[in-house]
C-alpha cells in the first residue's frame, strides 16, 4: 500500500516502479489501471486520476476491477 499522501511525481515513480517489478509494460499495465480507475483505456495521466480521486476511491476501484 502507498503513502496517504504522494506528489504527482512520486505517484509517477511509484506506478512506474510497480510496472518494473510486475514486469509489465506499456499498454499491457498502463490501460488495464487506467480502466480500473477511470472506466476508460484512455484519459487523464493515472497519478492525476488518483489524485482526485483519493487513495481510498482508488483502491476500492482497484479492488472491484480485481473482483
Amino acid at each position: 500500500m502507498w503513502p496517504q499522501k504522494l506528489s504527482f511525481d512520486e505517484l509517477s515513480e511509484f506506478i512506474n516502479s510497480a510496472s518494473k517489478t510486475l514486469g509489465i509494460k506499456g499498454r499491457d499495465y498502463y490501460f488495464p489501471l487506467r480502466l480500473a480507475l477511470y472506466g476508460n483505456t484512455s484519459g487523464p495521466h493515472i497519478p492525476l486520476i488518483i489524485d482526485i480521486l483519493g487513495y481510498e476511491k482508488s483502491l476500492e476501484r482497484l479492488k472491484v476491477a480485481i473482483d
